[in-house]
């Protein structure tokens, strides 16, 4: 001081008091806390007053996930409401997005916040690919991005006809099989099962793995005896949309030549 007294001074933070010190002074801080810090000057003979200051160290960002409570994976989905669910932990002021885009295209969508996630419902989403994913920043300037989630909107059935290059529904055949070629007109097309049955009995049931090229969807009932057939085909595309052949497909195998006789 201007007595040229040697002044010491006594720090405290958060009403505890920590050391003193003639020079400054450096303290190791834990993250995203708030501190108090006190500081009184005494020169041999008595103490000043004390300043007071008060501030927030931080420096970890948001802790950000893909929450449970909604799309939290990568896929497809057959409905054009999505709702995005990104659960957050900061104690700190932060602003919140999430983000429905990639790349340079990001639409910033204000989510309805409460406490420990944010939320948002995307509507009337045409049938595309969506890349979405979370963001935040807290009041230091700390930022943090969820992984993307990749969703492609599918609400449309697949379609199904047959190839008349071979069995066809009505057909008669004099073999012991039945063939038929599926043409499906879809995009994301998973599986096709079909079903032969006689009367009311189960013959047999296949499912392939779904071909889009057209006439490449073929099944094969083998080893069959003369009778009326009937077959239904179903086709599954990614996103759990589901169109079945309607009417059933009928076929008769007559392998029976017919008798003759000489009447006298």
């Amino acid at each position: 001081d201007t007595e040229g007294d040697t002044i010491t001074y006594y720090v405290s933070f958060n009403d505890t008091f920590n050391y003193s010190a003639t020079i400054n002074t450096t303290f190791n801080a834990s993250p995203e806390k708030t501190y108090a810090v006190n500081v009184s000057a005494f020169d041999g003979t008595e103490f000043s007053s004390n300043t007071s200051v008060q501030f927030v160290f931080d420096n970890l960002a948001p802790r950000l996930d893909n929450g449970s409570n909604g799309v939290n994976t990568s896929g497809f989905r057959s409905s054009n409401s999505l709702t995005i669910n990104i659960s957050v932990s900061e104690p700190f002021n932060h602003t919140y997005y999430v983000r429905n885009g990639s790349g340079g295209i990001v639409t910033n969508t204000t989510p309805t916040a409460n406490g420990s996630y944010f939320v948002f419902t995307f509507s009337n989403l045409a049938d595309a690919n969506y890349t979405f994913s979370g963001w935040a920043n807290d009041s230091a300037g700390n930022v943090n991005v969820t992984n993307n989630i990749s969703i492609t909107v599918d609400t449309t059935f697949p379609t199904i006809a047959l190839n008349s290059s071979y069995d066809i529904n009505g057909s008669i055949v004099g073999r012991n099989y039945i063939t038929l070629n599926i043409t499906v007109n879809e995009t994301y097309l998973q599986h096709l099962t079909a079903v032969l049955k006689n009367g009311t009995n189960t013959v047999s049931t296949q499912n392939i793995t779904g071909n889009s090229t057209p006439s490449w969807n073929l099944f094969n009932f083998t080893g069959l005896v003369d009778d009326n057939y009937n077959i239904t085909v179903t086709a599954e595309d990614k996103a759990g949309n589901r169109n079945t052949t309607f009417p059933n497909i009928t076929v008769t195998i007559d392998t029976t030549a017919p008798t003759l006789s000489i009447i006298s």
